[in-house]
C-alpha cells in the first residue's frame, strides 16, 4: 500500500523591513504657545477692522466728542453750529478750557518744547502736548499734528484715546478670558461706557490704554518664542511705557498701576506654565 503524505501549504509572509513602521494615528495638534495668547480668528479680525475703519472715518471728517464747543457761548452764540449731536458739558472745564485749547495753542505756536502760555514748563511731560522733538516718535496719539491741519489733527488725536482704548481693552479681555470673543466685546464696552471713563472725558482710558499695551506686550515677551511677534511686542512695550510714564498725573497713574499689577499676577497664576518663561 502506498503511503499518502499530507502536504501542508505554507503562506509566505513578507518579512517586515526595518524601515516599515506601523501607521500612527494623528492626535489633536497641540496649540502653539504664541497663538494661545490671543487668537486672531476671523471674528477678531473683523471686529478690529471695524474699529480702525470707524476711527479713520470719523477723524477724517473732523468728528470728535470734545466739549470744546462751549467756547461758542463766550462769543455770543446761543447754539453751536459745530455740534452734530448731544450737548457739550460745561462742567468739563479742565478739558475744553485747558487741555484741548492748550493743544490747539501749542499747534499754532509751532509746537515748541516750552510754551509760555502753559507756564514755561516742559510741554510734553506736564501737559502731554505736541512738540517738535524726537520724543514725539514715542507718542503715536500726537503724530497727526505733523500731518494734518489743526482741526483734523485734533480729531485724530482725540479719537485715538477712544478707539485704541477699545482695541487694547478688547485684546486684554481676549487674553484674560482665553479668547472668549463675545465676553471680551461685552467687557470692553461695559468698561468704556462706565461713569468713570465718560465723566473724565476718556482721560482715565488714556492711561488704561497704555497699561493694556504693557500687559499684553509683556505677556508676549514672556510666553512667545517667534521673532516677529517678539519685535512687535517690544515696540508696543516701549511706546506704552513712555506714554504712561511721561503723561504725569499720579492720582490716575498710581491706583491704576496697582490694579494692573494684581491683574498680571493673577494672569501668571492662571497659566501656571512657568517653565516656558524660564526657557525664553
Amino acid at each position: 500500500m502506498s503511503k499518502k503524505y499530507k502536504i501542508k501549504k505554507k503562506i509566505a509572509v513578507p518579512e517586515r523591513s526595518s524601515e516599515s513602521k506601523p501607521a500612527q494615528v494623528a492626535g489633536p495638534a497641540k496649540p502653539k504657545t504664541a497663538s494661545t495668547l490671543i487668537l486672531f480668528d476671523r471674528k477678531t479680525k473683523v471686529f478690529l477692522f471695524i474699529l480702525l475703519s470707524v476711527y479713520l472715518l470719523l477723524s477724517s471728517l473732523k468728528i470728535h466728542t470734545s466739549n470744546i464747543a462751549n467756547w461758542d457761548l463766550f462769543f455770543g452764540l446761543e447754539k453751536s453750529e459745530s455740534v452734530l449731536a448731544g450737548k457739550p458739558r460745561f462742567i468739563r472745564m479742565d478739558e475744553w478750557m485747558i487741555s484741548s485749547t492748550g493743544a490747539i495753542g501749542q499747534y499754532n505756536a509751532g509746537m515748541p518744547l516750552k510754551n509760555g502760555s502753559v507756564g514755561e514748563l516742559n510741554a510734553p511731560v506736564v501737559w502731554g502736548l505736541p512738540v517738535k522733538d524726537v520724543s514725539t516718535i514715542l507718542r503715536p496719539n500726537l503724530w497727526s499734528y505733523f500731518i494734518f491741519d489743526v482741526e483734523r489733527a485734533f480729531a485724530f488725536s482725540w479719537n485715538f484715546n477712544i478707539f485704541f482704548f477699545l482695541i487694547s481693552t478688547f485684546l486684554l479681555f481676549m487674553l484674560l478670558t482665553k479668547n472668549n470673543f463675545w465676553l471680551s466685546v461685552t467687557g470692553t464696552f461695559f468698561i468704556f461706557f462706565s461713569g468713570g471713563l465718560q465723566w473724565w472725558s476718556y482721560f482715565i482710558g488714556n492711561y488704561m490704554l497704555y497699561l493694556n499695551g504693557l500687559f499684553i506686550s509683556f505677556a508676549y515677551l514672556l510666553y512667545n518664542k517667534k521673532r516677529g511677534p517678539m519685535i512687535i511686542a517690544g515696540l508696543v512695550f516701549i511706546l506704552s511705557a513712555y506714554g504712561f510714564i511721561f503723561n504725569l498725573y499720579p492720582p490716575f497713574q498710581v491706583p491704576l498701576l496697582y490694579l494692573y499689577l494684581f491683574l498680571f499676577a493673577g494672569f501668571l497664576l492662571q497659566r501656571k506654565n512657568f517653565q516656558i518663561i524660564k526657557e525664553n
